[in-house]
C-alpha cells in the first residue's frame, strides 16, 4: 500500500460459493474468469463437470437446497469477480476463514480484502479440516490485497471504514 491516505469504499459481498474440494495451501486468490477458477478446482481435487458456477445469496438460506439450486444467481465474470481465502490443512475442526469486508479506492486502482481467521476454542474432534470462504463481488479491475484483519494494516483499514 501507498503511503498516502486512499478513500475507501466498502464494496458488496453478492454471495458465497461452497468450495468443496480439500485446498490444502493457506493462500489467497483473485479468479476474474471461469478458467482461473476451474483449473484451481480441479487441482484441488473437484471435478470439471461439478465447477461451482452459482452463488448463495448473502443474507439468504439456500446452501445444499435442491429445489432451488438452479434458481441461484450465476457468476457473470464480465460483472463479477470471484476472491477467494484457504486456510490451509488444519489439524482439527473448528478453525475457520471468513472475508469480512471487500474495500475499494474511490477510483477503483486497489481493492482490499479484509479476512479474519479463528482457531477453536475448547476441545475439537481431531480431524483434518480445510477452512475457506470464497465470495462474489463486482468486477475488479486494480490491484487486489489481502490482509489479515489482525494486523496492524488490518486494524488500521477497520478504523478507517469505521469512521465512516
Amino acid at each position: 500500500m501507498e503511503a498516502i491516505e486512499v478513500i475507501w469504499a466498502l464494496l458488496q459481498i453478492l454471495g458465497v460459493l461452497t468450495w468443496s474440494p480439500q485446498h490444502k495451501q493457506a493462500e489467497q486468490m483473485v479468479f476474474q474468469n471461469k478458467e482461473e477458477m476451474a483449473k484451481v478446482w480441479v487441482a484441488d481435487g473437484g471435478k470439471a463437470t461439478e465447477l461451482p458456477e452459482r452463488y448463495d445469496e448473502i443474507g439468504e438460506i439456500r446452501v445444499h437446497d435442491p429445489e432451488i439450486k438452479d434458481k441461484l444467481p450465476k457468476v457473470d465474470f464480465q460483472k463479477h469477480t470471484v476472491l477467494a481465502v484457504f486456510a490451509g490443512e488444519k489439524p482439527s475442526a473448528g478453525f475457520t476463514v471468513k472475508i469480512e469486508k471487500v474495500a475499494q479506492s474511490r477510483d477503483g486502482k486497489e481493492t482490499v480484502v479484509l479476512y479474519r481467521e479463528t482457531a477453536p476454542r475448547g476441545i475439537a474432534a481431531a480431524v483434518l479440516t480445510y477452512p475457506s470462504h470464497v465470495v462474489v463481488v463486482k468486477k475488479l479491475t486494480g490491484k487486489v490485497a489481502f490482509v489479515s484483519a489482525e494486523s496492524e494494516e488490518g486494524k488500521k483499514l477497520q478504523t478507517q471504514l469505521q469512521a465512516k
